[in-house]
C-alpha cells in the first residue's frame, strides 16, 4: 500500500514537472517570436545611398561599397550600399532587413512599375508582407531633383546664368513637389498599410542640403550661381512639406531631418556647400577641370558619381533621427 502511494506521489510529481516544462518552452517559443522584428527598406538614392563608396579619388568608384548584382555589371544601377540606413536602423534594433532601396528610384517604382524587372530589382512594395513590423519610406525627390541640378549646373557652366523660379524646369519640379507627389506617397503608404496591418511606416523627408543663406554658396560655386541657391531651397521646402502632408493623410510617421533639435541640425553646418561638407559625398566639393570636355561630358562630369548624395557620416545623422522616432512609437517593439 505504502508503494503504491510513493508511486502515485511520484507520477503527480513528473505531471506537474511536465507541465511546468511546457508552459515554460512555450513562453520561451512565444518571447523568440516576439523578438523577431521584421523591417522593410523602401527608397530612392537617399535611402539607398548611392554616396557611400570609399573611393579616394573622384576618377573612381569603390563598387565593393555596395550590394552585389546592384553596381550597374548586371544591369541593375540601385548602388545600394551595406552602411545605408536602413541597415544602420536594422542593425540598432536588431531587425531582419528586407532592403530594397535603389538609386534613381521614383514613386512609381513602389506600386506601378519594376526598376530592373530582369535584375532583381522589382516593384518595391512586393517586400511587404503580412508579418512586416517596420517601413522605413524615403522618396519623392525623382526624377524632378535630378533634372533641376542638371539644369542649374548646365545654365551656370555654359551660359553664367542662373536658374530662377521662371525656369520651365524649376516650374516643373515646383509643381510635382505641389500636386502630385502627395498624393504618390499616400497611395503607397495605403498600400503598405493593406499588405503590412500592423507595420508601423517612417516616412523619411529629405536632409538640409542647401545653405540658410542663400548667398552664402561657399564649394558650390564652381557648379551653382548663388542666385539658384534660393529658388533651389524653395523647391526643397515644398518637397519635403508634400511628405510631411502625406505621412499625416495616411497613418505613416514623419521623419523631419531638418527640424530645430535634430542630428542633422546641432552638429554644426553640413549643408553640401560648407566649407568642410563633412556629410556629403566629397566629389561634390572638388572642382574639376572642364578643358577638352564638350557640352554633355561637362554636365556628366559635374553631376559625378554620387555627388548631392550623403556620405556614411550623413547616413549616421539621418538613422539617429529615425531611430528616435522608432523608439517614441515602438518602444514595446524595440526597447
Amino acid at each position: 500500500m505504502k508503494g503504491n502511494i510513493m508511486r502515485s506521489k511520484l507520477l503527480q510529481c513528473v505531471v506537474i514537472i511536465a507541465s511546468l516544462l511546457s508552459i515554460i518552452l512555450g513562453l520561451t517559443t512565444t518571447a523568440s517570436a516576439q523578438e523577431t522584428i521584421e523591417m522593410v527598406g523602401v527608397g530612392d538614392s537617399y535611402q539607398a545611398n548611392i554616396g557611400d563608396d570609399r573611393a579616394i579619388m573622384p576618377g573612381f568608384v569603390d563598387t565593393g561599397s555596395y550590394a552585389p548584382g546592384t553596381t550597374s555589371v548586371d544591369g541593375n544601377s540601385c548602388f545600394r550600399s551595406y552602411t545605408n540606413v536602413p541597415n544602420r536602423v536594422a542593425q540598432a534594433i536588431g531587425a531582419q532587413l528586407t532592403d530594397v532601396t535603389c538609386s534613381s528610384a521614383e514613386p512609381r517604382h513602389i506600386l506601378q512599375e519594376a526598376q530592373f524587372p530582369n535584375h532583381g530589382q522589382g516593384l518595391q512594395i512586393d517586400a511587404v508582407t503580412a508579418s512586416t513590423d517596420i517601413v522605413t519610406v524615403g522618396m519623392g525627390g525623382n526624377p524632378a531633383f535630378g533634372n533641376i541640378i542638371a539644369r542649374i549646373v548646365e545654365k551656370w557652366l555654359f551660359e553664367r546664368i542662373a536658374v530662377d523660379e521662371s525656369d520651365p524646369v524649376y516650374q516643373q519640379a515646383y509643381e510635382y513637389y505641389a500636386y502630385g507627389i502627395k498624393q504618390d506617397l499616400i497611395d503607397a503608404n495605403n498600400e503598405i498599410h493593406r499588405r503590412a496591418p500592423n507595420a508601423t511606416i517612417y516616412q523619411i523627408d529629405y536632409p538640409p542640403v542647401l545653405p540658410v543663406n542663400g548667398s552664402d554658396i561657399g564649394t558650390c560655386w564652381w557648379f551653382a550661381s548663388p542666385a539658384s541657391i534660393a529658388p533651389l531651397q524653395k523647391l526643397l521646402d515644398r518637397l519635403n512639406q508634400s511628405v510631411h502632408e502625406a505621412a499625416a493623410e495616411s497613418g505613416a510617421v514623419a521623419v523631419k531631418l531638418g527640424e530645430p533639435g535634430s542630428a542633422w541640425m546641432t552638429s554644426g553646418r553640413l549643408d553640401m556647400c560648407s566649407s568642410t561638407p563633412a556629410a556629403w559625398n566629397f566629389r561634390l566639393s572638388v572642382p574639376l577641370d572642364f578643358t577638352n570636355l564638350n557640352s554633355f561630358d561637362k554636365i556628366l562630369a559635374a553631376c559625378q558619381f554620387g555627388s548631392f548624395h550623403t556620405n556614411p557620416f550623413g547616413d549616421e545623422l539621418t538613422t539617429r533621427e529615425v531611430l528616435n522616432s522608432i523608439y517614441q512609437n515602438q518602444y514595446e517593439l524595440v526597447g
